[in-house]
C-alpha cells in the first residue's frame, strides 16, 4: 500500500484562471487549487479565504456554507485572491488571482444582428449584449427571455440548450426582442430590437464532399447547398443533420461548428446523407454522396 504525503504549500491559483464577467448583483462563484512541493495539487476551495482587491467592485462574506462566492457590487475591475489562513501563503504572492470585471446597472439590452432574414423552415441564433453608464459589457445570450412579435411568421422556444434560437414557422416579419429579468430592462425600450425576415421555401436539398476517398482514420468535410422555390440557394452546411449509412465505416459526428466533418473508421464504402431539421427534408436518395475509406 503506497501512501502521498503533501510537501510544503507553495503557491495557490484562484480558479478560473481566465478572466471574468459578471453584473452587479448576481453572485458569481470562485475556487481555489493549492500546489504543494513535489508536484501535489489538490481543489481546497473549503479551506482558503477569498478577498477582493477593491471590495467596493466585489466582495466576498467568507462563510462557511458560501466559500468562493463573490458578490458583485459596483461596475468596476478588481482581483480575486485565495490565502491560506494556516501557512498565509495566497495567489497574490504568485499572481495567481482572477481579474473580475462588473458591469454596473444596465442601460442598453442590444438584439443582434439587427437585420436577419431566413427562408422558411431555417433558424438563427441572435445575440444579447447589455451594457451599463460607462460602456462596460456583459453577454446576457443565455439570461435573457426571447420574444417573437409574430409568433405566425416565427417562435423563440427559448430552449434551456439553445435559449436565442428563433425557428422561423411562416413567411413574413418579426421583431425579435429580449427581456433580461434579473433588471427588468428590455432591447424594446432601448430600441434595440432585431427584425426577423421569412421568406423563400425551401425545394430541395444536395451535398458535397471535398472528397469522396479516405483513408483510415482520415476526414472528409461536406457542403450541403439549400435550393428555393424560383432558383435562389443558400449554404445550409451548419444547419443541416448528417447521417451514414455505415456509422462503423464512415461516422458524421454532427459536431456544433463543424457539422459536417465525416470520420472514417474502417476499410469499406458508406452513403451520407443530409436532413434539415427544420422543415424535415432530405437528400434525395439518388443525391447521397459515398464515401469510400481505404486502408
Amino acid at each position: 500500500m503506497q501512501v502521498g504525503v503533501r510537501g510544503a504549500l507553495e503557491r495557490l491559483t484562484v480558479l478560473p484562471t481566465t478572466p471574468q464577467t459578471e453584473r452587479v448583483g448576481v453572485p458569481i462563484p470562485f475556487g481555489a487549487k493549492a500546489h504543494y512541493a513535489g508536484g501535489v495539487e489538490e481543489i481546497v476551495t473549503w479551506h482558503v479565504d477569498f478577498s477582493s482587491t477593491d471590495p467596493s467592485v466585489a466582495d466576498s462574506a467568507n462563510t462557511p456554507w458560501v466559500k468562493g462566492l463573490m458578490n458583485p457590487l459596483a461596475g468596476g475591475t478588481t482581483v480575486i485572491h485565495a490565502t491560506d489562513p494556516v501557512t498565509g501563503v495566497s495567489s497574490a504572492d504568485s499572481g495567481g488571482g482572477t481579474q473580475l470585471s462588473v458591469v454596473g446597472p444596465l442601460e442598453r439590452l442590444v438584439v443582434s444582428p439587427a437585420d436577419v432574414t431566413r427562408s422558411l423552415g431555417r433558424s438563427f441564433q441572435f445575440t444579447a449584449i447589455g451594457s451599463d453608464a460607462e460602456g462596460r459589457e456583459i453577454n446576457l445570450t443565455q439570461q435573457v427571455e426571447w420574444v417573437s412579435s409574430n409568433e405566425q411568421v416565427a417562435v423563440a422556444p427559448n430552449d434551456s440548450t439553445s435559449r436565442s434560437r428563433v425557428d422561423s414557422v411562416g413567411l413574413g416579419t418579426t421583431t425579435i426582442s429580449a427581456h433580461d429579468p434579473v433588471q427588468g430592462l428590455t432591447s424594446t425600450a432601448t430600441g434595440d430590437d432585431a427584425t426577423f425576415t421569412v421568406e423563400g421555401v425551401l425545394q430541395s436539398l444536395t451535398i458535397f464532399a471535398d472528397v469522396t476517398q479516405v483513408s483510415v482514420i482520415g476526414v472528409a468535410h461536406l457542403t450541403a447547398t439549400g435550393h428555393l422555390v424560383g432558383g435562389t440557394t443558400v449554404n445550409l452546411t451548419q444547419e443541416v443533420e448528417y447521417t451514414s449509412s455505415d456509422p462503423t465505416v464512415a461516422k458524421a459526428e454532427n459536431a456544433p461548428g463543424d457539422r459536417s466533418r465525416i470520420v472514417a473508421l474502417k476499410p469499406g464504402t458508406a452513403k451520407i446523407s443530409a436532413r434539415n431539421p427544420g422543415t424535415g427534408l432530405e437528400t434525395a436518395p439518388g443525391a447521397a454522396v459515398t464515401l469510400t475509406v481505404v486502408p
